[in-house]
């Protein structure tokens, strides 16, 4: 535990139980990225995607591909491409087959694949490009983590990794720490604090880039239901966080929070 001025309590995630329940509800995931479509300035995946400059015929890896925002349009934009998705949620990998069977792409596979062991579920394949977007901080052992996805990655192959860091959802975190002076710390100082630096030690060629999204939320249902799918949530102040919010509405009209993000583009 952690003391965040005006002797507030910042209560620390050890990550893993948490942080793997969050990550693998569908609902959740859902919810958060219509939340984003619907109420956000900017397209995360318009950031993300001249990142990793692909080509058809490009041998593509997804680790953590979720219901495959990116996945999915790579597939589409480059149908010669051949593209793999790894999660460890049935529901999201699902959810990706069944939109590749309804709008018949082809060049998708999917797969479930423990983060920590990709090395044993996709077994000795390398890719010119890999992707994990707001994936890799489930990680258990990151060093190891960054080790195999060196060793599955072609010579000349490119690396791409985005999550959030210090300042995300700054104005959504403080909003909730008036409450009841507790809120959650879950991922923003992984990006930085580890994930960066192993990158730096497996990989020469890094560079840096961040992307600034304000979500902007017209009512109260509306930042209710995103509080609820985020994994700020704490059950034990949703009436309190309601009724905040109500009053919140009556004085403005909207509510605006915004993504803070980094992108790590390596180059092998």
């Amino acid at each position: 535990m952690v003391w965040c001025g005006n002797s507030k309590k910042l209560i620390i995630l050890s990550g893993v139980d948490d942080l793997v329940i969050y990550s693998t509800d569908t609902n959740f995931l859902t919810e958060r990225i219509n939340s984003h479509k619907q109420f956000s300035k900017n397209d995360i995946n318009e950031w993300i995607l001249p990142h990793i400059q692909l080509e058809n015929g490009t041998k593509f890896l997804d680790i953590g591909c979720g219901t495959g925002e990116q996945l999915i349009r790579i597939a589409k934009k480059y149908p010669m491409t051949h593209c793999m998705g790894i999660d460890i949620s049935q529901n999201s990998l699902k959810h990706i087959e069944n939109f590749a069977q309804k709008y018949s792409i082809s060049n998708i596979k999917t797969k479930f694949v423990d983060i920590d062991n990709i090395s044993v579920g996709i077994g000795d394949k390398k890719f010119d490009v890999i992707i994990s977007c707001f994936a890799l901080y489930y990680s258990q052992n990151i060093p190891k983590l960054i080790s195999s996805i060196k060793q599955h990655l072609n010579y000349d192959g490119k690396f791409f990794v985005c999550g959030p860091v210090e300042g995300n959802n700054k104005e959504l975190v403080e909003f909730q720490l008036n409450i009841d002076g507790t809120t959650k710390k879950y991922g923003p100082f992984i990006m930085t604090d580890t994930i960066l630096p192993e990158i730096q030690k497996f990989f020469s060629n890094v560079a840096l880039d961040y992307f600034y999204n304000p979500i902007s939320f017209p009512d109260p249902s509306s930042l209710f239901n995103y509080w609820k799918s985020y994994i700020l949530y704490e059950p034990k102040i949703e009436k309190q966080f309601l009724e905040k919010i109500k009053k919140y509405f009556l004085k403005h009209k909207k509510f605006v929070t915004t993504k803070k993000v980094m992108g790590i583009t390596v180059s092998n």
